[in-house]
């Protein structure tokens, strides 16, 4: 059993290495497919604007603080640039546990933690009612260009400042969480490999794979507990898009994952992720995380946002 899981280990270490090394050669062919995919779906849409009517950038927002030259930092060189590691799979499919044992295990210095949800689009124009209605399982409902800007800011060592969505209001807050670089970027998601672009930036992509029926019973106890939904609304959401989203986004693009994990927190393909990832960091720092006891449950950490 040991010799099997050594072989397994080493293959993906392998795998992920010539993964890194092909699309900083090449780029991410994979990419092309999907970019044909979102242009066919754009037709009956008005040029400019998504399905809600909306700015193809969503809302006006507050970019990032401006920063005077003398406080740029030094552009990172091309081993030092940041990994971008990116965790989708249907809702309540385990993203946000996998995402937290990830980083629990390689600390706080050498991770950031930002979840696609917080970049929903600002829907404080809209009437409380027309809000409720909007589809957030679409992926016009997510302001993607502005994470693909911060993405982009983060790799070339500035920070950013992310959205606060308040999930109750379906607004941003007036504040904005500071978000420094550091040498993996972990970004999670249900659609993130749905939006062409996003994939591409993700120099490793894992897709969490969780039973439908399992999946809707989290969906259930966390917005009950946490958002403050009525059992009658979440069933509502998630028999009218919820569902049929995952069926049209979600699945599809689990293709494009380059690890596939099983029913969650599978201890085993953690385990295989997390070295990986170790190799990446400075050798006191990787030293430090292989020390930690393996991954069981995750200690929790504070991501930008919820993930749905």
């Amino acid at each position: 059993m040991h010799a099997r899981l050594a072989t397994v280990s080493a293959a993906v270490t392998v795998g992920i290495g010539t993964l890194l090394q092909s699309r900083q050669a090449h780029g991410d062919s994979t990419s092309d497919a999907m970019l044909d995919r979102e242009n066919a779906s754009t037709n009956g849409h008005t040029p400019g604007r998504d399905s809600f009517g909306l700015p193809k950038s969503g809302a006006p927002i507050r970019e990032a603080k401006s920063v005077a030259p003398s406080d740029v930092p030094r552009r990172p060189s091309e081993a030092e640039r940041p990994i971008v590691v990116g965790i989708a799979g249907g809702t309540g499919s385990g993203k946000t546990t996998v995402s937290r044992a990830i980083a629990s295990r390689l600390g706080r210095d050498n991770l950031i933690h930002i979840a696609h949800d917080s970049y929903y689009k600002d829907l404080s124009h809209l009437a409380i009612e027309e809000r409720a209605q909007v589809n957030f399982d679409h992926p016009d409902s997510l302001d993607s260009p502005l994470l693909l800007q911060h993405l982009a800011a983060l790799k070339e060592g500035h920070p950013v400042q992310v959205p606060i969505y308040n999930y109750s209001t379906h607004s941003r807050e007036a504040d904005m969480q500071s978000v420094s670089p550091a040498r993996i970027i972990l970004v999670e998601g249900i659609l993130l490999f749905a939006e062409p672009e996003l994939a591409k930036a993700c120099d490793i992509k894992i897709f969490v794979d969780t039973e439908a029926d399992l999946r809707f019973i989290r969906r259930l106890r966390r917005d009950i507990t946490e958002r403050g939904r009525t059992a009658e609304t979440v069933i509502a959401q998630y028999t009218e898009t919820v569902r049929p989203m995952h069926n049209e986004f979600v699945e599809p693009s689990k293709r494009f994952a380059d690890i596939i994990i099983p029913t969650g927190l599978n201890s085993v393909a953690l385990e295989m992720v997390i070295a990986r990832l170790e190799s990446f960091l400075p050798p006191a720092a990787a030293a430090s995380a292989a020390a930690a006891p393996p991954t069981t449950t995750p200690t929790p950490t504070t991501p930008c946002a919820v993930s749905s």
